[in-house]
């Protein structure tokens, strides 16, 4: 980690490990902190997206998942279920997960 990294916030440490590739890094800070909050669903989806921006599209599935179990109609869940069915070449699935999506939240990207 970087020395200006440990001032940021979880989700902007996360973030900037993202955008420079460094994908273990950032695993491992969710990871840690899922240790904490095994429940917390802004973690996991923060996971899923990392996986899906691996082709890890199973086990972002199964996180996806956990959360939409929980809250069926989670904006962010059903966005990052959107992105898996368009990795997989759902396209009508992803729409659909898109437009429940942005109908909770029209914040949603």
């Amino acid at each position: 980690m970087e020395r200006g990294e440990k001032r940021l916030s979880l989700a902007d440490r996360v973030r900037s490990l993202k955008e420079k590739g460094r994908f273990a890094e950032a695993e491992e800070e969710i990871q840690r902190e899922l240790k904490k909050n095994p429940d917390q669903p802004f973690l996991k989806l923060n996971l899923a997206d990392l996986y899906l921006r691996q082709d890890r599209l199973a086990q972002a599935r199964i996180l996806v998942e956990e959360v939409l179990s929980q809250d069926p109609r989670h904006p962010q869940g059903l966005a990052v279920l959107g992105e898996i069915f368009l990795k997989q070449n759902s396209p009508k699935e992803a729409l659909e997960c898109f437009r429940q999506a942005f109908a909770r939240d029209p914040a949603i990207t």
